[in-house]
């Protein structure tokens, strides 16, 4: 049976917070044994810095 996440963060790339990348970083350690779902907001402009360099970190994409 396979392991499933729901993780559900406001803050996550491509806005390229600190709490962005705790996110992510927690992200990649979990999808070794997981399979995980983000659920998260369509950043607006304004909010933060928009990176999109950081999208590539993200696994299985």
């Amino acid at each position: 049976m396979a392991k499933n996440i729901l993780l559900i963060t406001y803050n996550f790339p491509p806005i390229g917070s600190v709490r962005a990348l705790r996110r992510l970083q927690f992200l990649r350690h979990l999808s070794i044994d997981y399979s995980i779902d983000v659920l998260t907001i369509q950043p607006e402009r304004g909010y933060g810095t928009y990176d999109k360099d950081i999208i590539s970190l993200i696994p299985n994409i």
